[in-house]
């Protein structure tokens, strides 16, 4: 079945146009809307409820895709941002985990076919080969998605932290206080963003080594364990970063098996996704990359909003920094 962008594409007009038209908008020109209207007949496109409904029957709800059965600090803060703009409008939030399915089909796709969600926002864009096919149903559909992160298709608006900016930010001020071998723990949604990172820091500074570790799917004091003894203990990195702010004091307890502390031994800085609660009032002090979670909520939130009053589905970037906060837990070499 031919998406919207097709529809776009051999009409030659703007995919919000085409979105217009399918609503009905006003302010088509007459040539633009005769244009869209031969393409759907061409590709004979039928579009169901699924995009279009929510614009007469609203069911009071959005959803927001959190990436497991459990929510940490990172997804907290997006739930408050997005939360804030839903109630002004008159709707709520749900929480649906990625990893649930309704008849086979992810929980996300199936609420939304269901008419329970008038649109959706990605707590981290899904890898394409997981959810390939509910996302091409709902491009298909054109059903209001924003993500957060940088998405991976044209379809759907995003807002973003500059994950890459932020690490070399962390990592430069690393350099500059002596360390060269820096061990960077990162989740499997960050690799290609860590990839750019890392391979802009070694193209600039040549004598500086990176130890780049996914985050397992084991429990948090063994990983953390495993990270000490063969990273630090016997691998000689004298520091970290992007570590999350709520795993930052199992990295602590692992530490002290092996009669190490921050920043004496190993010098730390924290993705702090909390608000500032996670390392602010915490001794040492941490060093942090300040991600702005709950301004993401909003940001995303807002776009979607945008979508479901408008109509147009047209793809928006709002980006956001992330401020490096220096305190105690980074020493001089």
């Amino acid at each position: 079945m031919a998406s919207i962008h097709d529809i776009a594409q051999r009409a030659g007009v703007s995919i919000a146009t085409v979105s217009r038209v399918l609503n009905g908008s006003a302010g088509v020109r007459q040539d633009k809307s005769e244009r869209v209207m031969e393409a759907l007949k061409y590709f004979n496109w039928q579009p169901s409820q699924l995009g279009r409904g929510l614009r007469t029957k609203s069911s009071g709800m959005i959803g927001l895709v959190a990436p497991s059965s459990e929510i940490g600090m990172y997804t907290s803060q997006l739930l408050k941002g997005a939360g804030m703009v839903a109630a002004s409008h008159g709707y709520s939030v749900a929480v649906i985990f990625s990893d649930v399915s309704q008849g086979g089909m992810p929980g996300y796709l199936a609420l939304a076919q269901q008419h329970k969600i008038d649109g959706l926002i990605f707590s981290i864009p899904p890898s394409a080969d997981e959810t390939l096919h509910a996302l091409d149903v709902l491009e298909r559909e054109a059903f209001p998605v924003v993500y957060v992160g940088k998405k991976a298709t044209t379809y759907g608006s995003n807002v973003y932290a500059k994950y890459e900016d932020y690490t070399i930010a962390a990592l430069e001020y690393l350099y500059s206080m002596g360390h060269r071998k820096i061990l960077l723990p990162f989740y499997n949604a960050h690799e290609k963003y860590v990839e750019r990172a890392v391979g802009e820091m070694k193209a600039e500074h040549a004598d500086m080594h990176i130890e780049c570790v996914e985050y397992a799917a084991v429990d948090k004091e063994s990983f953390f364990h495993t990270l000490t003894e063969r990273y630090v203990v016997k691998g000689g990195c004298t520091a970290t970063t992007n570590v999350d702010s709520e795993n930052i004091s199992v990295l602590i307890g692992q530490l002290a098996c092996f009669n190490l502390s921050v920043p004496e031994d190993l010098s730390v800085i924290v993705t702090d996704n909390s608000g500032g609660n996670g390392c602010r009032d915490v001794y040492p002090g941490y060093t942090a990359n300040m991600v702005p979670s709950e301004s993401l909520g909003r940001g995303a939130a807002e776009l979607l909003f945008s979508m479901l009053e408008s109509g147009d589905i047209t793809s928006l970037t709002r980006e956001y920094e992330t401020e490096l906060i220096i305190r105690n837990s980074v020493r001089r070499l």
